[in-house]
């Protein structure tokens, strides 16, 4: 990942190969992070850091105690309004249907950082028939430093 030219701090980052795994549990508009695994492995690179302004879709953004963004991963939105479903008829064997209160578990993979670092999650509302709206921060969780 490159920093930002504007950045001139020493990076918060730990070890190159250090990441570490957050697990969430989701149960309707309800997210919470009940595990944090530091391990050994390359993080997935960050997008850009700016230029989000607007955007629809989801990401995860991770901040330093002052609010700046020191890493964001864009990625398909893991709490799903939907549910696979199997049946025996035969053109509609596969099909999804709407759940009213989806749950389940998540987990996102983040770079080690130096210092104890804030989580964003930040999503798109979706509204049927409407095109998705500009994604906004619904919850926010303190990851852990190096330890």
């Amino acid at each position: 990942m490159t920093m930002s030219k504007s950045h001139k701090t020493e990076p918060a980052y730990g070890s190159p190969n250090r990441t570490v795994r957050l697990l969430f549990s989701y149960e309707g508009d309800k997210v919470e992070l009940v595990g944090q695994q530091h391990i050994t492995m390359l993080a997935p690179p960050s997008d850009a850091l700016e230029g989000y302004d607007n955007q629809a879709g989801f990401w995860i953004e991770m901040r330093d105690a002052g609010g700046q963004t020191l890493y964001r991963r864009c990625m398909s939105n893991p709490i799903q309004p939907s549910v696979e479903v199997f049946s025996n008829e035969g053109s509609h064997s596969i099909h999804r249907e709407d759940v009213s209160e989806p749950k389940g578990a998540f987990f996102v993979l983040v770079p080690e950082m130096e210092k104890p670092t804030k989580l964003a999650l930040c999503a798109s509302a979706k509204t049927p028939g409407k095109p998705l709206q500009a994604a906004k921060e619904f919850a926010v969780f303190d990851v852990k430093g190096r330890s």
